[in-house]
């Protein structure tokens, strides 16, 4: 088994004096992607920010075997986790390369050419970007401004990369290209925590899922069993909870 690279344990997050998480267990290796799916309101965004260093907590959470409860979100960024939010937080009057440029600010003190070379390397990815590096971050359609979003990210060259609904309002043949990146930067031993409301494009592309209700995991284990659980099929795979049931009723 790889090596854990983030784990909460027994994580409580709060909004004000409301607890908004409950006792979370989770771990995610090298090379792994991870999922957390649940409804609305289940507190997945608050997850991300939790582990992100933006809410306070209990609990504990551990990076490279670091405590992080007391270190700032721009220092976990320089110590290798990154985050997409889902409302991507782009500088929308500056170019793509300027965004992905600021991405690096964690590590800019190596010089120009090292920046230089991380554009282009995450330009090999994204090969749209590199053909708009000069237009303004607005002009973008919504998939570019994904793509540029996950792009900048990638410039702080995370070990531990945490994705907010990455294919929400997008075409179905973007979140393809964008998926396949996804599954890329595992086989560079990214370690990928991937919240998404696609909950069938999220287990076909995991190794582990988590279920998140109400501020609690309900179930956790290997994707593709969370998958084949009756209540989960029902409520997030859209599948009937008795197919022969719902046949002969038809």
């Amino acid at each position: 088994m790889s090596a854990v690279l983030l784990q909460a344990s027994r994580l409580c997050a709060f909004h004000g004096r409301i607890a908004a998480l409950h006792d979370i267990d989770l771990r995610l290796h090298a090379g792994q992607i991870v999922t957390v799916v649940g409804p609305n309101g289940a507190g997945k965004s608050t997850l991300l920010a939790a582990l992100m260093g933006r809410l306070p907590i209990t609990g504990s959470v551990v990076m490279n075997q670091v405590d992080q409860r007391h270190v700032a979100p721009e220092r976990r960024v320089a110590m290798g986790l990154g985050l997409v939010p889902e409302g991507r937080d782009l500088f929308a009057a500056m170019s793509v390369e300027d965004n992905l440029v600021l991405g690096a600010f964690t590590w800019r003190s190596e010089g120009r050419r090292a920046i230089a070379a991380q554009v282009k390397q995450v330009c090999e990815l994204f090969p749209r970007l590199h053909e708009r590096l000069h237009q303004q971050a607005h002009t973008l359609s919504g998939g570019e401004r994904q793509m540029l979003a996950l792009a900048r990210a990638l410039m702080g060259r995370p070990r531990v990369l945490m994705l907010d609904e990455p294919s929400l309002g997008l075409a179905p043949l973007v979140v393809r290209d964008i998926f396949a990146v996804i599954g890329q930067l595992r086989q560079q031993g990214v370690a990928i925590l991937l919240v998404e409301q696609n909950a069938r494009a999220a287990f076909a592309l995991a190794d582990y899922a988590y279920v998140l209700e109400m501020g609690r995991v309900s179930l956790h284990g290997p994707a593709h069993a969370v998958s084949r659980d009756a209540r989960v099929e029902e409520s997030y795979l859209g599948a009937p909870r008795d197919p022969a049931a719902c046949a002969r009723a038809a």
